[in-house]
């Protein structure tokens, strides 16, 4: 009986807990907006929403980060170009974009409240950037 218990349980906890979230058809995408010298200046944009079928969560972090460098968060806004996706810009030295990695919170929700899940999806810039529209 126990036993029974305890399969029920470990199955049941990430179901009711924190599944992983799977982003929308959308997918997210970068472009180069500016080139000064040795620094350029990058959008980012990223859906807003998860599959809405499962769940409520939308995007409430972005980030960049090199390892042992920096890891630094970024301010979103709607994307200008469209509403489904929320961007941000930021500048760096051409000589790390294939280390950085942009991380995108999906721990917010539609009503305001917060899941404590701790949902990130890492994505290299590079990747972003072959996505570039």
């Amino acid at each position: 009986m126990r036993f029974i218990f305890w399969f029920l349980f470990l199955i049941a906890s990430p179901t009711l807990a924190c599944d992983s979230q799977q982003l929308t058809k959308l997918k997210p995408y970068a472009i180069k907006s500016t080139i000064v010298e040795n620094w350029i200046t990058f959008e980012i944009r990223f859906p807003y929403e998860t599959d809405q079928a499962k769940t409520d969560r939308v995007l409430s972090s972005l980030s960049v980060k090199v390892a042992k460098l920096f890891d630094i968060p970024l301010e979103m806004s709607i994307s200008e170009k469209d509403s489904l996706y929320r961007s941000a810009y930021f500048t760096l030295d051409k000589k790390l974009v294939n280390s950085v990695l942009v991380v995108a919170g999906y721990n917010g929700s539609i009503d305001g409240g917060y899941y404590l899940c701790g949902n990130y999806k890492e994505v290299k810039l590079s990747e972003l950037l072959a996505h570039g529209r």
